[in-house]
C-alpha cells in the first residue's frame, strides 16, 4: 500500500507584506441629501403693513393711522373682503360693528376709505336686486356696477342727485308749461283770424 509523501518547500527568505484592500470609492451625489430636513425660512411682515388697530373714535384718528401706514395715496382698492371683519374683529370692531355694517350713519372706517360709502350703496342695491348673491360670500360686484354706484356717490356728494319725485315734479312743470304756451299761441292764432275776418267783412 502506498503511502502519498508531502513535502514541505522551504518558505522564501524575502518577507511579503500584507496586501490591505482600499476603501471603496464613493462617488459625490448630484442631488442633496434629504436626511437632515432643511432650514426653515421664517417670512417677517413688516409692522407698518401687518396691522392697522381697531379702536378709533372719528375720522382724524383714522386717517392719521392710514397716513402712518403709507396709505394715504391709495387711490384704488380693488377688492375688500366685508365677509372676514366678522370672523377677525367683527365682535371688538367700532361700537361692535362689522366694517360692512349698514346703516344711515357710517363709521370712521367707511368715511376714511372713499370706497365705503360706494360699498354700502353698492350692497344695498344689490341687496335689493338680489338677497342670495349678496349672502353669497363669493359674490364680486361686476365693473358696470361699480362704475355706476362711482357716478351716483360722485353726484350724490356733489348735490346733483335729482330723486325720482324732483324728476316727476320737473317734467310735469314742463309739461304744464309747453301746454300753457301751446294755449297761448292758439290763443293768439284765434285772435288773429277773428281781426283778419273782421277786416275782410268791412
Amino acid at each position: 500500500m502506498n503511502r502519498a509523501r508531502f513535502c514541505a518547500y522551504p518558505q522564501s527568505p524575502y518577507h511579503q507584506p500584507a496586501y490591505t484592500q482600499p476603501p471603496p470609492y464613493v462617488s459625490p451625489s448630484p442631488f442633496p441629501s434629504y436626511s437632515q430636513p432643511a432650514p426653515t425660512v421664517k417670512r417677517k411682515l413688516e409692522r407698518k403693513y401687518s396691522k392697522i388697530d381697531d379702536d378709533y373714535n372719528n375720522f382724524e384718528q383714522v386717517t392719521d393711522a392710514l397716513a402712518r401706514a403709507g396709505l394715504e395715496s391709495s387711490n384704488l382698492i380693488v377688492g375688500v373682503d366685508f365677509t372676514k371683519s366678522n370672523e377677525w374683529t367683527g365682535a371688538r370692531s367700532f361700537q361692535r360693528r362689522s366694517l360692512h355694517d349698514i346703516e344711515v350713519d357710517r363709521n370712521p372706517y367707511e368715511e376714511a376709505i372713499f370706497v365705503g360709502p360706494v360699498m354700502s350703496y353698492c350692497q344695498s342695491h344689490i341687496k335689493r336686486k338680489n338677497r342670495e348673491a349678496v349672502n353669497h360670500p363669493d359674490r364680486w360686484l361686476t365693473r358696470e356696477e361699480i362704475n355706476h354706484s362711482l357716478k351716483r356717490e360722485r353726484k350724490r356728494h356733489e348735490g346733483t342727485t335729482v330723486s325720482r319725485e324732483e324728476k316727476k315734479t320737473k317734467q310735469s312743470l314742463e309739461k304744464g308749461t309747453k301746454q300753457r304756451e301751446i294755449e297761448r299761441d292758439m290763443a293768439d292764432f284765434r285772435e288773429a283770424m277773428t281781426t283778419s275776418q273782421g277786416i275782410r267783412s268791412e
